[in-house]
């Protein structure tokens, strides 16, 4: 049985809310937070944030509103088909800015982890775009875990971590 690193004899988490949108960092962040939640028994939900529709032409927005619904239906439906049914808490579709209304899901579900997926932009792209990953670890009640690549086939034991002088002085010049 393997470990959580740094987790012994109790539970870490009881409650992970992972952000979804459609990018693949978002299933990676999902597969993680199962496999977590796998080994500390905790509930798993999920928010999806879409941006508000802006009305301009009504029946634009009646289409766009459709294939928004049919948009937050897909990834729902595929978190909700991944996630053990012992383990599912709620799935939430969330309207609004996705870093403030991803912490905001976190305060209101009570959760001890957010799990998000980040894109791995470089400084310049972050000054240009924002960061939700980076915003969301800023002002989140709890923990943040970002996950920037799939997870691997087995969650490293605490044991197996190097210690920081093994790593120092594993290079020898």
């Amino acid at each position: 049985m393997s470990v959580i690193p740094f987790v012994k004899h109790r539970a870490a988490f009881t409650h992970i809310l992972v952000a979804l949108d459609e990018s693949e960092p978002a299933g990676w962040a999902l597969d993680l937070g199962i496999r977590m939640a796998k080994e500390s028994k905790a509930t798993v939900s999920a928010v999806h944030v879409v941006d508000p529709p802006r009305r301009t032409f009504e029946s634009a927005s009646d289409i766009g509103l459709l294939k928004l619904a049919a948009s937050n239906d897909q990834i729902l439906n595929s978190a909700r088909e991944h996630i053990p049914q012992d383990l599912a808490g709620e799935l939430l579709v969330r309207e609004g800015e996705p870093k403030r209304e991803i912490v905001e899901a976190a305060r209101d579900l009570g959760a001890d982890l957010i799990v998000i997926g980040t894109h791995g932009r470089n400084a310049f792209e972050r000054f240009l775009l924002g960061s939700t990953t980076e915003s969301v670890v800023r002002e989140a009640p709890c923990p943040v875990l970002t996950v920037s690549q799939a997870p691997t086939s087995e969650i490293v034991e605490s044991h197996d971590i190097p210690k920081p002088y093994e790593v120092a002085n594993s290079n020898p010049r």
